[in-house]
């Protein structure tokens, strides 16, 4: 025989672990944030190519860690602003 509180309080814990566990998963990035990342990664190439041949290759090497820094800085913000919603969604 089990006290029905117990029984409560334990199914209670399974849904607080559930919801938990829906929240820590990641979902991957919105298709505006990859559509971004990858017009940055085009913008940055064709300005490298501009350049010509990687003769300076750590002018190519900043080139690519800004390209980097401005896809990562969309995508970062993007998932933030996704997390804000999931927080407050419209119904």
């Amino acid at each position: 025989m089990t006290d029905p509180g117990v029984a409560e309080a334990l199914d209670q814990v399974r849904r607080m672990q559930t919801a938990v566990r829906d929240r820590l998963r990641f979902r991957g990035f919105s298709s505006t944030a990859r559509i971004a990342g990858g017009f940055v990664a085009l913008a940055g190439a064709a300005a490298l190519a501009r350049l010509g041949p990687p003769e300076r290759p750590l002018l190519h090497l900043a080139g690519w860690g800004a390209v980097l820094l401005v896809a990562g800085g969309l995508a970062l913000r993007d998932r933030t602003d996704r997390e804000i919603d999931d927080d407050h969604p419209c119904e």
